[in-house]
């Protein structure tokens, strides 16, 4: 029996939720340290006397070191495996926390956060490859949601450490406290396997063969042979290279990337300035964090919704209505003016924005094989995330030249979220249900 089959064929056991766990982790961790800039932002514009123009540019210098890494880590993850690169990702964006608490000046933290940001981004297809090659098929779109949630976990640990820090030690202890990550580092060293189909494909059976037993014994089965025959056969597969996205995936590759693309300009639009925006509007910063960590946590629900549907309904059929709901809520939370207005729609925003992402995150990495799932999953979110870069400056920009207009902030992420949810309406293919190799066939 093939590598494939028999990891489609396991049932949902606690070698499952470790993996996902010890990844999700990881992920929480890289969640936190990408929030703690949003909250950094409000308390260093007072600081250090910034303009809207240099806290846009500093929080699009965040997203685009992301999106450099998620391109070029997650090349590396097909080359040089996906547990290799979790661990690499972790130790490095530590290191970068550490370095931006002890920046001196404007120019500092711009560097010390870009080279940061590069492991933050390249985490992302890195992660989401692990558990979908984990996964069977069956559990794949839940599995990838829970791992999204804990992105909503992290975050909102940026949050809370906010609240409590920042009032009262300053903006260079929230990057401190992102720094005990490294802490993580032994733990996932230790816990967390190299995924067996990237084994197979780098011909490395016999390490395959023992991940899979191991997996089978902590299902409850016994421990198989396989088979041998044409699927079991060890297959060297050529090198990903990037002109492959554009012909036999060309109509996937255009969906995908006009989706992250969309979904990112709303989600770092959104998150970069709010605890500033907030603070512009006429709120302390103190009640700015409160009101950010409310609006944060309305993230996990939304996450958690679209995990319930997403194999039920299908992909495509849970995106598309959150994705329209998100852009209604992204247009009046722009005319909101009472804190219950500004508290609802913007939950109601954070809400099916992250549960579009979540079900996004799933559907990318079951439109690509093993041998270009992560190039192609890093390729996505690299160029998504240049909609990323351009969100904050934009934001800023509008808000320093015509003077804070709000509205056409919002308006315009209300326009983005529809044209996300057209494309996949038009664009997009059903997956739920179907095995990874037989969507790439």
């Amino acid at each position: 029996m093939s590598v494939a089959l028999r990891l489609d064929d396991l049932p949902l056991s606690r070698f499952h939720w470790k993996v996902s766990i010890v990844t999700g982790v990881g992920t929480a961790l890289r969640a936190m340290n990408v929030g703690i800039v949003t909250f950094v932002l409000a308390s260093l514009a007072q600081d250090w006397k910034l303009s809207p123009k240099e806290v846009g540019t500093l929080g699009s210098v965040s997203v685009a070191g992301m999106a450099f890494g998620v391109a070029l880590i997650g090349s590396w993850g097909d080359k040089y495996g996906r547990r290799t690169m979790f661990n690499v990702v972790l130790l490095v964006f530590s290191v970068g926390s550490a370095l931006c608490g002890l920046a001196w000046n404007y120019l500092s933290l711009l560097l010390f956060r870009l080279f940061t940001a590069v492991t933050l981004g390249g985490g992302s297809p890195i992660n989401i490859t692990i558990v979908s090659e984990f996964s069977p098929s069956r559990y794949r779109g839940r599995m990838l949601l829970a791992l999204e949630t804990f992105w909503v976990i992290g975050y909102f640990l940026a949050a809370l450490v906010a609240y409590l820090v920042i009032p009262t030690w300053g903006w260079r202890a929230a990057f401190f406290v992102s720094a005990l990550s490294l802490l993580y580092l032994p733990i996932s060293l230790k816990m967390l396997p190299e995924s067996p189909r990237f084994l197979v494909s780098k011909g490395r059976r016999d390490e395959a063969e023992r991940v899979i037993r191991q997996a089978e014994i902590e299902s409850g089965l016994s421990a198989t042979e396989v088979v041998p025959g044409e699927s079991s056969q060890v297959r060297h597969y050529p090198r990903a290279r990037l002109a492959e996205l554009f012909t036999g995936y060309r109509r996937r590759t255009l969906c995908l990337w006009i989706l992250w693309f969309t979904i990112s300009y709303v989600y770092y639009g959104l998150f970069v300035w709010l605890p500033s925006l907030l603070v512009d509007a006429g709120f302390t910063l103190a009640s700015s964090f409160e009101y950010a960590l409310v609006i944060t946590f309305a993230q996990i629900p939304g996450t958690i919704l679209a995990g319930v549907l997403v194999d039920k309904v299908g992909r495509k059929r849970t995106i598309v209505p959150f994705l329209f709901l998100c852009a209604l809520a992204s247009y009046f939370l722009g005319f909101a003016r009472s804190t219950e207005a500004v508290l609802f729609w913007g939950s109601a925003m954070a809400f099916f924005n992250l549960g579009a992402w979540g079900v996004m995150t799933a559907y990318t990495a079951e439109l690509y094989p093993t041998r270009l799932r992560s190039t192609g999953v890093g390729w996505a979110g690299s160029f998504g995330r240049t909609g990323g870069v351009l969100a904050p400056v934009v934001t800023g920009f509008v808000l320093g030249t015509w003077g804070g207009s709000y509205e056409l902030v919002f308006v315009v992420f209300a326009l983005v979220s529809f044209v996300a949810g057209m494309n996949v309406a038009l664009l997009g293919e059903e997956t739920v249900g179907r095995s990874l190799e037989e969507l790439n066939k």
